[in-house]
């Protein structure tokens, strides 16, 4: 074989190995939905506590995100990727033990704190494995496989509840977050792309600011998705119990939120497509106004039609992060962009960790249908704010053209609009 036909090779191992790391951990992250209504029966919780289950699993994962990053570039990814995932399999099976409503909370802390390595290390992973020109297709790739995992798992776990109890279901969840950390582990020793480079390492030590040349524009954009992660994260904490109001049996909510991910999968090619076309400023009004109006509608209509909504308000609920993710770029510079990254995620996680709390707390004090409401209005909140993007985003497209002309002396491609 030659060197050009191996490299590929290991860059397509490696891609598989990353994408089960992340089917993996979003499902793990995802299938706590299912559980949640699971666990306020059997500890008899309200759903302020509830909320406190997602939002330490969610805070502590957020936190992790920049350190572990900071651990990979220094000492290589695999072995944190391993541990990570061992870690929150190992978790996933004392869930299956706990007998308390502390000992639950422990659990999740420990989950999340695992689950937290996964983001950084498995992108860093895979965008060294692959050349530039193939790099961005395998990003997306890679970021996919997280909506497979949060398709599967909870379809999975609704599957299983119907047939044992939510203790047993975490016991084999947590049996294949174990068996992934050893697949991750054996065949990432095998293709040696567990470390970087010293001249890699030594190169990041040396970058002492976030390079963000668009100070305000970065800061609309993660404003935009840290309200978006609020969204999304109040919603999936309040609508398995707003299904049950309507009637919907306790064993049958892992498959109404698999209909949800589903369409939240879609959802992410959809209104990345619709990005090109129409561009961000108003791929996101309409993907927000489609979540708020979807939202609402849980509340208002019958569960057989909610039930066949459910792909669509996923598809909107999801479908905004894919028009924000590649206008990061537009903001800093190359050599800073993982850092920008970092910050961007980690402030995203942070708002996903809030969102179950602040949900739970209003729905104990105002109602259910009220917090709903509430949610709901805060997907209209983006819309001034991608207004105010536009300025930016056409600054950074005029920098970009100017910069393909020095290159290709002259280029005429159509862009899309503002």
């Amino acid at each position: 074989m030659t060197e050009k036909s191996i490299n590929r090779h290991r860059a397509r191992r490696t891609l598989l190995i990353a994408g089960a790391c992340h089917l993996v951990h979003d499902g793990y992250t995802d299938v706590l939905y299912v559980m949640l209504p699971l666990w306020a029966i059997a500890f008899d919780l309200t759903l302020t506590q509830i909320g406190w289950l997602l939002t330490a699993n969610l805070l502590v994962m957020g936190i992790g995100q920049l350190p572990m990053g900071l651990l990979g570039e220094r000492f290589g990814e695999r072995i944190p990727l391993v541990l990570g995932t061992l870690l929150t399999g190992m978790a996933f099976v004392a869930l299956s033990t706990v007998n308390t409503y502390w000992t639950l909370l422990i659990a999740l802390v420990v989950a999340g704190l695992g689950s937290g390595v996964q983001h950084p290390l498995s992108s860093s992973l895979v965008a060294r494995a692959h050349p530039a020109s193939g790099r961005k297709l395998a990003l997306a790739t890679y970021n996919f496989t997280g909506d497979l995992g949060k398709m599967a798992f909870p379809f999975l776990a609704a599957s299983l509840i119907g047939v044992w109890s939510w203790r047993s279901t975490s016991l084999t969840l947590g049996v294949i977050g174990i068996g992934t950390a050893l697949m991750v582990g054996c065949v990432l020793q095998c293709l040696k792309t567990g470390g970087s480079s010293r001249k890699a390492t030594r190169k990041a030590t040396q970058l002492t600011d976030w390079g963000i040349h668009e100070p305000f524009a970065f800061s609309v954009l993660t404003s935009i998705y840290v309200l978006d992660m609020l969204v999304r994260a109040g919603f999936l904490m309040l609508l398995p119990f707003c299904l049950i109001n309507n009637s919907l049996p306790d064993e049958k909510v892992g498959y109404a939120l698999s209909a949800l991910f589903v369409g939240g999968a879609a959802g992410k090619y959809l209104i990345g497509r619709l990005t090109q076309w129409l561009g961000v400023m108003f791929a996101v009004i309409l993907s927000e106004g489609l979540t708020c109006f979807g939202i609402l509608t849980v509340l208002i209509l019958p569960l057989d039609l909610t039930l066949w909504a459910l792909p669509v308000i996923g598809a909107a609920l999801n479908g905004t992060s894919s028009a924000l993710y590649g206008s990061v770029t537009d903001f800093v510079n190359d050599n800073r962009r993982a850092r920008a990254f970092g910050l961007f995620y980690t402030l995203g996680i942070a708002a996903s960790a809030l969102a179950p709390l602040l949900s739970g707390l209003m729905s104990d004090h105002m109602g259910l249908n009220t917090a709903v409401v509430a949610v709901a209005l805060g997907a209209i909140l983006t819309m001034p704010l991608a207004c105010m993007l536009r300025p930016a985003l056409r600054r950074a497209r005029i920098v970009m053209l100017r910069a393909n002309a020095i290159e290709t002396k002259g280029d005429d491609s159509k862009t899309a609009p503002f």
